[in-house]
């Protein structure tokens, strides 16, 4: 279940006027590539990093079974969420006080969010009223955002903010997956507006406004945001008509592609996160068809402020 590939994500608008895809350089081409693999694991994948350049990810086991992963920078740990009766887990995002946001599945079979703090403290996330409840990020403020479903099986947007759950569905659509929450509270993700299509990127401020997007180039209703650093820098992905996915990093209205190096002979990439460094991770489908976590370390602060 990757924050692209989960069916409650499968994501109008402001189109990008003036602004043209840079074919060269690509961001990518800037930083320093590692493929990294949990051991014995048949998939590993990276979704998230903080700006200590610790990464949070999943594994999965021969049986299908996905356990939450921690490298802290000795290499990656499993996540103990057996507290919370946790038979499957994700970690989707870590903040910079190693604070892990996820989801996990209980033996029933239904989803729970969780915060595994940096103090060993867990908590899980329900929204109230709601079932089947996911927990995609959380920041330094403790603002937690996600999915949880209606009791007619329907997925809704939630952020908690200061202990507090609201609804943040964008009006007009038909799924609004936050994906992403930075230190300002702005909340980036997917916005459906038509059935069988990706939909928009959308970028929520701290008051609610929301502005929607489209990569340029892109055919349309066929982009969402992924991920959004404290800098303006934003990662993205659009899908083309043969159903590729194209990643990309916006920064000040220009969009910039993000790869991996020829070398890693990847049919499949997906960037998944932007830290305050420039830092990206990810995973990919390698040449003998096993999905691996990626990681991207900038030389140097690439953004700026």
């Amino acid at each position: 279940m990757s924050r692209i590939e989960s069916s409650a994500r499968v994501l109008a608008a402001v189109a990008l006027a003036g602004v043209a895809l840079l074919a060269s350089p690509a961001f990518g081409a800037q930083l320093k590539y590692q493929s990294v693999d949990y051991p014995g694991a048949t998939a590993t994948e990276v979704f998230a990093v903080n700006d200590l350049r610790q990464y949070v990810g999943a594994e999965r086991e021969s049986d299908g079974t996905h356990y939450a992963l921690l490298n802290e920078g000795a290499g990656f740990n499993r996540i103990d969420l057996s507290a919370l009766g946790a038979i499957q887990s994700w970690a989707y995002s870590i903040n910079s006080m190693t604070d892990v946001a996820g989801t996990f599945i209980d033996a029933g079979g239904v989803s729970h969010g969780y915060v595994h703090h940096a103090d060993g403290s867990i908590e899980t996330i329900d929204f109230p009223g709601g079932n089947n409840t996911q927990g995609y990020g959380v920041n330094d403020r403790g603002t937690v955002i996600g999915l949880y479903n209606d009791d007619a099986g329907v997925p809704h947007a939630y952020a908690r903010i200061k202990g507090r759950f609201m609804n943040i569905d964008i009006p007009g659509g038909i799924a609004t997956t936050p994906l992403s929450v930075n230190d300002s509270n702005e909340i980036v993700g997917g916005f459906q507006k038509t059935p069988d299509t990706v939909g928009y990127g959308f970028v929520r401020d701290a008051s609610g406004h929301v502005t929607l997007h489209q990569a340029p180039g892109s055919p349309d209703q066929s982009t969402f945001f992924i991920s959004a650093n404290n800098r303006g820098g934003v990662l993205g992905t659009w899908q083309d008509a043969d159903g590729n996915y194209v990643n990309f990093l916006r920064k000040q209205a220009k969009y910039y592609p993000v790869d991996l190096p020829a070398s890693f002979e990847s049919s499949f990439t997906s960037a998944q996160t932007i830290n305050d460094r420039s830092d990206i991770v990810g995973y990919y489908v390698g040449p003998d068809g096993i999905v691996h976590g990626w990681t991207g370390w900038a030389k140097n602060s690439l953004l700026g402020r």
